[in-house]
């Protein structure tokens, strides 16, 4: 237990990693406001790729070796300020960096960019081979590339140069990762190709299991549920989890004048969740305009404790996450505070396949409404086409809604589990397990993510690497 307290109490992110952002941003997108890039330096998950751009070895200032994002955010946006080329037509309505530079490195003319700095990067590495910045700056092309076996090729030369490097270990781990996942798949793939042709389709959803709370004890949960990786709708039990009544009308009532932060489905997002920072509105005028926006809004995640203390006094957890490692840690320790959260949105709104963080598991309390969930065992992970951009958070391409198995052969592999979840349902969701919500009608949650004996050891390992 001291050495899960001792993970769970390091900094959440270090002040250099803010300036690092900052510098970062300042070259994409090319905005008026300096505010308007900053906002992006405000998130929970790190990052990589932030300090590259002041490395040097040993050159002239105008010799600073520049990392693939930077470096392509500088090009791109010089080449939209000195032609009229028609090249950003078609660009993601995004205001998030590592989208547009992810639309801007699959364009031929961003591919052939890369590819020049790559030749250039090769030149420099001849004449001065033992140094590691060079290597890590070559590997930070080739992954935008996705080039991942060169990439890691030459993050192994410069781990090994500069062991010390917490950049380079960083974008290491990624990559390293990203060529599991892909080796993987790989396998699957020839497996597949060497069994007889069928039709491609999704495999019928299971059904997850339900069990009224006044048969499911605590040890029980822990032991067939968690232990397992089993989800399990959980009823009968939201109705005592508050001291009053939740609904639409309290929420406003006790926190309706503050503003907070909204969120919004963009399809192309290398963001978690493929949700993206919309605006900011008050909590009344957003739940008064829930289906009168232009573009469905998202209250996603919003922490209780620390937005809305008031609402956290009402609050009742149950005795299955009793056993949350978080609450046992220091106040203003990392993740102490940040949860249970908030959700409101709107009916039609949804959130992408993502798998929740730092290997915690997940439970989700309806209030109002109804959410379809669709998720998928830890097994099937490779089974969906994941990879990693621009964080250690699995990014998921493939669209459940219209699935292309020409694409995506191995999704017909892979076995969805589903369940509507009703007004006083709780939903238990593994850690690992890859998810996508889908509201059904205007809704109101509440959840939180935990750290209990069944993944203790997988989170002490996930925390670990990210703060290293």
């Amino acid at each position: 237990m001291a050495d899960a307290i001792g993970f769970l109490q390091q900094t959440e992110q270090r002040p250099n990693d803010l300036q690092n952002d900052r510098e970062y941003l300042s070259e994409w997108p090319p905005v008026d406001d300096r505010r308007e890039s900053e906002k992006f330096a405000q998130r929970k998950r790190q990052k990589l790729d932030r300090v590259e751009e002041g490395r040097q070895f040993g050159e002239p200032e105008s010799e600073r070796v520049l990392w693939a994002r930077p470096a392509l955010a500088r090009w791109w946006r010089k080449r939209q300020k000195a032609t009229n080329l028609k090249d950003s037509t078609n660009m993601p309505k995004s205001d998030n960096p590592n989208t547009l530079l992810r639309y801007v490195a699959s364009l031929p003319e961003g591919k052939s960019y890369l590819k020049q700095q790559i030749s250039a990067l090769k030149e420099k590495v001849v004449s001065h081979p033992g140094n590691a910045v060079l290597h890590a700056a070559l590997a930070s092309y080739y992954d935008l590339l996705q080039d991942t076996s060169s990439a890691l090729n030459n993050l192994n030369i410069a781990s090994k140069l500069d062991p010390q490097d917490k950049n380079i270990a960083w974008l290491h781990l990624k990559v390293q990762r990203g060529k599991d996942l892909e080796d993987k798949r790989s396998f699957l793939q020839e497996r597949l190709l060497q069994q007889p042709p069928v039709e491609h389709k999704m495999a019928q959803p299971v059904e997850v299991e339900r069990h009224h709370c006044s048969t499911l004890g605590a040890k029980e949960f822990l032991f067939e549920y968690c232990m397992t990786g089993t989800p399990v709708v959980i009823t009968g039990l939201v109705e005592t989890m508050t001291t009053v009544p939740w609904n639409f009308q309290h929420i406003k009532e006790v926190v309706g004048n503050k503003t907070t932060s909204l969120k919004r489905m963009v399809k192309e997002s290398t963001e978690w969740a493929k949700l993206e920072p919309a605006c900011s509105m008050k909590i009344n005028d957003f739940i008064d305009s829930l289906n009168s926006l232009q573009e469905p809004l998202y209250l996603f995640d919003w922490s209780i404790p620390t937005h809305a203390p008031e609402l956290a006094k009402e609050l009742v957890i149950p005795k299955y996450f009793a056993g949350d490692f978080l609450q046992r840690t220091a106040p203003e320790s990392l993740y102490h505070d940040s949860w249970p959260s908030l959700f409101i949105a709107p009916a039609g709104l949804h959130s992408d396949l993502h798998v929740d963080a730092f290997g915690s598991n997940f439970w989700m309390a309806l209030f109002h409404g109804r959410k379809r969930w669709t998720f998928f065992s830890r097994e099937d992970v490779p089974l969906l086409y994941p990879h990693y951009e621009d964080s250690l958070d699995l990014v998921f391409d493939t669209d459940l809604s219209c699935p292309d198995f020409d694409k995506h052969p191995l999704l017909s592999r892979a076995i969805p589990l589903q369940c509507i979840l009703e007004p006083g349902e709780l939903l238990f969701v593994p850690h690992g397990c890859p998810h996508r919500v889908e509201n059904l009608e205007d809704s109101l949650a509440v959840s939180a993510n935990f750290v209990d004996l069944s993944n203790l050891q997988v989170v002490l390992e996930e925390l670990e690497e990210m703060l290293c």
